[in-house]
């Protein structure tokens, strides 16, 4: 099965917990998710994007399948949260 899964990252220049949680972010999708591509988008230099997606605060985590949005975690999550729903997802569609 050829399922398409982007983990879209909200941030900001002036979100210290976004320069924290990026990092962890990267290294845990590249660890456990290789099949999930990251993107990162900065809010400042893409408001209609943001727009676009529903983003009104950051940080924010979208996952899409095949382009559709199937969870989103915003402002309050920890990283354990975000690996165990990846987890359970790609158990489910792969």
């Amino acid at each position: 099965m050829d399922v398409q899964l982007i983990l879209h990252f909200f941030t900001s220049d002036s979100c210290g917990v976004c320069d924290s949680l990026q990092p962890k972010i990267e290294e845990l999708i590249s660890r456990k998710f290789p099949q999930i591509l990251l993107k990162v988008y900065h809010v400042q230099e893409q408001p209609k994007l943001a727009a676009d997606f529903g983003v009104f605060t950051i940080p924010v985590l979208i996952l899409t399948i095949d382009g559709k949005e199937s969870q989103r975690w915003v402002r309050n999550f920890g990283l354990v949260e975000v690996d165990q729903k990846l987890s359970r997802l790609i158990t489910l569609i792969l």
